[in-house]
């Protein structure tokens, strides 16, 4: 095959990476990692100029939002089903969990980051609800 029509990328690490960049979006594999445990989450966030597409591929991930205000509103839980596209729109503040053993694909906006989203800091209480809802 050449490489030069039909680029092939894979991610199996732990962890977030960006794989594939066309002009103004990106494709990434996100993999369970301790970041995104019910022991490890510490924040939600909101991308203010772009949405957040997730895909899951296998295992179990759970979406978390919390509204578009400026501050977190009622926490809601959205199982992701394998193979279904969840659409984050910009604004909303979100995070998410993963099970070991688990692989989603995030679609996004190549300019997403922390430099236009807002991110607030969950509170022990906020911890325990997203846990418990997991």
């Amino acid at each position: 095959m050449d490489n030069k029509m039909i680029e092939v990328h894979s991610h199996t690490d732990k962890g977030f990476k960006r794989l594939v960049q066309y002009n103004e979006w990106v494709a990434a594999c996100l993999n369970d990692t301790p970041m995104y445990t019910p022991e490890g989450i510490t924040y939600m966030e909101k991308h203010n100029l772009t949405d957040e597409v997730f895909i899951l591929l296998k295992g179990k991930c759970t979406l978390f939002e919390a509204g578009n205000g400026d501050t977190l509103g009622e926490i809601h839980a959205v199982p992701l089903e394998p193979f279904k596209f969840y659409n984050v729109k910009a604004g909303v503040f979100h995070t998410h969990l993963l099970a070991p053993d688990t692989s989603v694909v995030v679609i996004e906006n190549s300019n997403t980051s922390v430099d236009n989203s807002t991110r607030i800091e969950l509170s022990d209480e906020q911890k325990k609800i997203i846990g418990d809802m997991f």
